[in-house]
């Protein structure tokens, strides 16, 4: 289902890169925040939010920090 979603998003070319960085081809869903962004920046996301899961593009979680 991720990756369905992020085929969506990025037919609109504004979310061809990621809305952090601006790198290319990002992979990763912040759902409750609308954002596609690249996997370096979904770390640092990880790491300051505690209440947002992460989804990548081969459809596995990340689970946030509250549920670790």
């Amino acid at each position: 289902q991720t990756t369905v979603y992020l085929d969506r998003v990025r037919e609109n070319s504004s979310n061809c890169r990621c809305a952090d960085c601006n790198a290319e081809n990002p992979t990763i869903a912040i759902m409750s925040w609308l954002l596609i962004i690249c996997k370096k920046c979904a770390a640092i996301h990880h790491r300051l939010t505690s209440n947002t899961s992460i989804y990548s593009d081969d459809d596995s979680v990340v689970p946030s920090k509250e549920t670790n």
